[in-house]
């Protein structure tokens, strides 16, 4: 029992002293026995100050040095309530007083207080414990809104055009003394309008017709109408159309632009297959031999690659993009496009190409040969942008993902330009050789096979392309590949 009664003391302390509005308890002499004033005020308490004025530091009780002891104090409402309870043997309800009152730990100013209190008889003895809030803010706030209110209703009554106020769901309310004025004494035209209303959080959008439909005004039967029709799904109509006719002509432009840029990507590569191939046809030098013939092998590379991406943009645009699904070994395949990359830059020795793969094996069920595009892609465009520091390709495991990268410590990209790089026919840097498809063909393997791609970049600092695809475990005793359309 004595343990229960302990808790049941720490319990209510606890909830005294934190509760948020000041609690006074309150004897038969108005003589205050307990409050939380001076712990909510985080303030030492005052031995000398026993009443309810006294503590809160009424103006009154300040000058007389004693609460109820100034001429004022006998209209005190709150005393007056106090006594009626102990008369009572009851309570009163809440109301609200404003009282020249100084609150320590607040500025200095004059407070509005909510008092409620009610009877209370513990051990014998009587008392009313007051709780008392102060509602200050509340009243500013209020007396704020009742302004702002009375000049908007100031203006609307004023205004020499015609004015209506609708609800949140645009229901007419009230028109204003200048359109009732008008339509008295002439015919008015109908008033047509959209309004864009949030209604339970939502935006919506109406169009409102306010009508006079009868005008008679010699038997003073004038009647206005006013009408709300739901256009938000039209709205959003126009607003798609809007937006696919936008994407539509930025699309047209980008085309007509890859157009024109073609017939110089395709025949800079040819040009010095061609010229450099009759070179080695007459060449005696043996160095002059080999630097040809790497010069024809690279432009030949280039040229199959820009034949390579638009042959798979006309079959993205088409959608027949074909997937072959096998067990891909990731580990190998990273392995073996490092020694690739590393082969094809072995020219730039400012540049360490390295390859962070998983240390146990790592088996899925994917397209080996577009994963290696979607790879390589990304690596030959790192190549291309960056001049020394390091490209480094790998992959993590996340739960049932995996997670790819190239990380290059390159040029890096705009932040206002990384939302653009894997839209199709965009090339951030003209003067860099391509066609701006490579990334966009990524980005559409990448969705094909249920992934997702991005980059993080910072100019100066490099760029780290990424996509993520899902773990799919490899498929023992497999008789034979499927074929997937994109």
């Amino acid at each position: 029992m004595a343990k229960e009664i302990k808790l049941a003391k720490q319990f209510y302390a606890a909830i005294w002293n934190n509760a948020h509005e000041f609690i006074f308890l309150i004897d038969k002499t108005s003589h205050v026995t307990k409050t939380n004033y001076y712990t909510v005020c985080k303030m030492p308490p005052r031995e000398d100050r026993k009443c309810f004025g006294e503590i809160l530091q009424c103006r009154y009780a300040r000058e007389a040095d004693n609460c109820n002891k100034h001429e004022k104090c006998r209209d005190c409402i709150i005393r007056s309530k106090i006594s009626e309870t102990f008369k009572s043997r009851g309570s009163f309800s809440n109301f609200e007083t404003t009282m020249d009152i100084q609150i320590s730990s607040r500025p200095a100013g004059l407070y509005s207080m909510m008092v409620s209190g009610r009877y209370l008889s513990l051990n014998g003895h009587d008392y009313v414990i007051l709780t008392v809030h102060d509602i200050s803010e509340e009243r500013a706030l209020e007396s704020s809104l009742k302004h702002s209110n009375e000049k908007f209703l100031c203006f609307f009554e004023n205004a020499t055009v015609g004015c209506a106020i609708c609800d949140k769901e645009g229901t007419l309310i009230e028109v204003n003394d200048a359109y009732v004025e008008k339509a008295k004494h002439e015919r008015v035209e109908p008033l047509e309008r959209n309004i864009h209303l949030i209604v339970d959080g939502e935006p919506r959008w109406i169009k409102q017709y306010l009508i006079q439909q009868t005008f008679d005004p010699d038997n003073g039967n004038i009647v206005l109408l006013g009408v709300n029709v739901d256009i938000n799904e039209q709205k959003k109509t126009e607003e798609a159309l809007r937006e696919a006719k936008e994407k539509a002509e930025s699309s047209d432009k980008l085309k007509s632009a890859f157009v024109a840029n073609m017939s110089h990507e395709i025949r800079t590569p040819l040009n010095a297959i061609v010229g450099f191939a009759n070179l080695l046809v007459t060449s005696e030098d043996k160095e002059d031999f080999d630097n040809f013939k790497q010069i024809i092998e690279q432009n030949s590379n280039q040229l199959l690659q820009l034949i390579g991406d638009i042959l798979d943009l006309s079959k993205i645009e088409s959608d027949t993009l074909d997937f072959v699904w096998s067990n891909v070994n990731i580990n190998a395949m990273m392995y073996e496009l490092e020694k690739i990359f590393q082969m094809r830059n072995a020219a730039n020795p400012d540049v360490v190409i390295k390859c962070v793969a998983s240390v146990g094996d790592c088996v899925i069920r994917t397209d080996r040969q577009r994963l290696i595009q979607v790879v390589s892609n990304l690596m030959t465009n790192a190549i291309k942008f960056t001049t020394q520091g390091s490209i480094i390709m790998g992959y993590e495991k996340r739960k049932e993902e995996i997670y790819f990268y190239v990380k290059d410590t390159g040029c890096g990209i705009p932040e206002e330009n990384q939302s653009q790089i894997f839209e199709r026919f965009v090339q951030l840097d003209s003067f860099k050789q391509g066609t701006g498809l490579g990334l966009p063909i990524c980005s559409s393997i990448v969705r094909a096979m249920g992934g997702k791609i991005g980059v993080n970049s910072k100019p100066g600092e490099g760029s780290t392309f990424w996509f993520i695809l899902p773990e799919c475990p490899s498929v023992r005793n497999e008789s034979e590949s499927r074929k997937h359309s994109f």
